[in-house]
């Protein structure tokens, strides 16, 4: 299968905050930034040791082609779960708590959510603003999903036994949401 992914201009900016001594090319620096046309060329060693002050810096990134990625078959080691799994199927509720950036945390807010099983054996489950996939075994379901277009996340339950878990989680906002967390639950089968 060939995929052809065209790169475009990437602008990043990036906020450096750098307090050190001078460097060799601090004066190229000072008077390039001081310019109307601020341009600098650096080579790789040179940016290593640009640490002169604090500032912010635009850089643009352009490829010179396109690229032509190719796939014909990938060797996957795949072991399936010989660990007898729990019945997690049904409905749970519990608490949640998240340490956030770019957000106000949660804390200890009410979560509910449903566990259904899926015919390939792989489970599925809702809350009340997000879906999510994964697989179980023995006590431990590891997830992944989200909120369509608002943010994805990826976890693991760990079951203390068919109706007690603790679920851990980060999760992520879509661009161009620059927020994220890390979460924990605790959660009962109702």
């Amino acid at each position: 299968m060939d995929f052809k992914k065209s790169y475009t201009t990437l602008l990043l900016v990036l906020v450096l905050t750098l307090i050190s001594q001078a460097s060799s090319i601090a004066g190229e620096v000072d008077s390039a930034l001081s310019s109307d046309t601020a341009s600098i060329e650096l080579t790789a060693p040179q940016v290593d040791i640009f640490n002169e002050g604090s500032f912010e810096v635009a850089m643009v990134i352009a490829p010179p082609n396109d690229a032509i990625h190719s796939v014909t078959g990938v060797a996957v080691d795949f072991e399936p779960c010989e660990v007898p799994s729990l019945n997690i199927e049904g409905k749970w509720t519990g608490t949640f708590q998240c340490t956030n950036f770019g957000t106000t945390s949660d804390q200890l807010q009410p979560v509910d959510l449903v566990i259904s099983r899926n015919a390939d054996g792989s489970y599925h489950y809702e809350d009340s603003v997000a879906a999510y996939d994964g697989q179980l075994c023995g006590d431990e379901f590891k997830f992944r999903g989200g909120a369509a277009g608002d943010y994805t996340e990826s976890g693991t339950f760990l079951f203390s036994s068919s109706s007690s878990s603790t679920r851990s989680s980060n999760w992520n906002g879509i661009p161009p949401r620059n927020m994220g967390g890390t979460c924990s639950d605790t959660l009962q089968k109702i």
